[in-house]
């Protein structure tokens, strides 16, 4: 059987569902389960589609501008509350194969955690006879799934309009080279260098090369640094049909992680650029599964 995953921001206690929906919340709002975002519940399809790396993309850009700022048309505004809102957070996609304390845990989730699960099996007990329907198995994922929150789709963006929404976002004048920075390693990836095999060749790029150096160009590409970005963020001690074993403990899983302009980081030379090794590593996977 296969293992499924989840998005989910540790410190917000948020998550970006893996099951789609057809069908708004009560309030009229899809989250962020909506077909339209679902890339599949398994690695291999979180890894190879679209699926929610221009949501995550969007939601980890520090903003360098403000909420309101307009495009070339006076008309276009930048309604979009959440932009940047899971910036420096600690971000996994646990699968449900997890068991245990994660090693990026902190005491304090530790004591949700186990508090939340005591709970459970006191509601599955009575007169200290355990009742036929059992609680979860004690894991992130299962736990996530039943006490963190999804995200409106409908605080981001119309779903139907995605380019123009992108566009709305990143107005020309914004538009600069964008890192995403892991914030505890001091590791960064590089659009640059960790490139997509699909983008488009870059109009305004001198050298005629392909370089997707904005978020609003790279969040919703399938591949290139948001394919590199999944690829470190996986975590499970269980092993399951469609599971790369190399991505299995992201090297980044739990870290505090923000897309921010490469002219904003300081001291960037002390950073580790980790981008020509995580190109590698998945065009050696890649290649191996042609």
């Amino acid at each position: 059987m296969g293992q499924y995953y989840n998005l989910i921001n540790l410190d917000k206690r948020q998550s970006f569902s893996t099951f789609s929906s057809t069908a708004p919340d009560a309030d009229g709002s899809y989250t962020l389960s909506f077909s339209n975002f679902h890339g599949g519940s398994k690695m291999w399809e979180k890894l190879m589609n679209k699926g929610e790396k221009p949501l995550l993309a969007m939601a980890l850009t520090q903003l360098t501008f403000p909420a309101t700022a307009t495009g070339e048309d006076d008309n276009v505004k930048n309604p979009m509350a959440p932009m940047g809102s899971w910036s420096g957070d600690r971000i996994v996609i646990i699968g449900d194969y997890s068991e245990g304390f994660p090693p990026f845990f902190t005491p304090q989730d530790q004591q949700a955690y186990e508090a939340f699960y005591a709970a459970e099996e006191k509601d599955h007990t009575v007169d200290g006879e355990e009742q036929a329907e059992e609680a979860d198995t004690p894991n992130l994922y299962s736990y996530a799934s039943a006490t963190y929150t999804a995200i409106p789709v409908g605080d981001f963006f119309k779903i139907e309009n995605l380019g123009d929404q992108l566009n709305a976002q990143f107005p020309k004048q914004y538009r600069t080279h964008h890192l995403i920075l892991n914030l505890d390693k001091n590791e960064y990836l590089d659009p640059v260098v960790c490139k997509s095999s699909t983008q488009e060749e870059d109009e305004d790029d001198g050298a005629g090369t392909a370089i997707a150096t904005y978020v609003d160009a790279f969040a919703h590409q399938k591949d290139g640094i948001m394919q590199g970005l999944f690829s470190l963020l996986f975590y499970s001690n269980g092993s399951g049909g469609g599971d790369v074993d190399e991505f299995m403990k992201g090297r980044w899983a739990g870290n505090r992680i923000s897309i921010q302009v490469k002219e904003s980081v300081a001291d960037l030379e002390k950073w580790m650029n980790i981008s020509l090794e995580v190109e590698q590593e998945l065009n050696s996977y890649l290649r191996n599964e042609q």
